[in-house]
């Protein structure tokens, strides 16, 4: 699912900054997003069982291969689903004025004097494709705020 509407959690765990931070990916909090992947799940076997493909397609394997209920469907697709390693937004970009978000507009982190971020993070959303090229014009951006503020 390249645009999901479930948002994970990324948070300190303690005081001290070696500790490794807590991640809760959050997947499926927005029940929208269990039933888009119910319905892929469901074309692909709509679209595996087409006359074409008979002699090439003899069936499914694992867990889903026995799984007949929509409940059924939605606890495979719940126990099995795994991370593309793209996560962004755990610094999310806001309004200068919004109590939400870490950066501003343009990329300084609000309330502390002399720090940008720069990368995926600023995303306040995953991006309908790959991160890398957004991650790119958010890299430019910022070059181009950091070299006009010591013009």
């Amino acid at each position: 699912m390249t645009m999901n509407a479930s948002g994970g959690l990324l948070s300190i765990g303690s005081n001290n900054p070696f500790d490794q931070p807590m991640i809760d990916l959050g997947f499926y909090t927005n029940n929208f997003d269990l039933i888009a992947a119910r319905e892929a799940f469901k074309s692909v076997i709509t679209f595996s069982n087409a006359p074409a493909f008979k002699n090439i397609i003899t069936g499914l394997t694992g867990p889903l291969a026995n799984a007949s209920t929509e409940a059924e469907i939605n606890d495979i697709i719940r126990n099995t689903t795994i991370s593309s390693l793209h996560p962004v937004g755990t610094a999310s970009m806001s309004p200068k004025d919004a109590d939400w978000g870490v950066v501003d507009p343009d990329l300084k982190v609000k309330h502390i004097t002399g720090l940008r971020i720069i990368d995926a993070s600023v995303m306040p959303f995953v991006p309908c494709a790959h991160t890398q090229v957004p991650t790119y014009v958010i890299a430019e951006r910022g070059a181009d705020l950091i070299r006009s503020a010591w013009e």
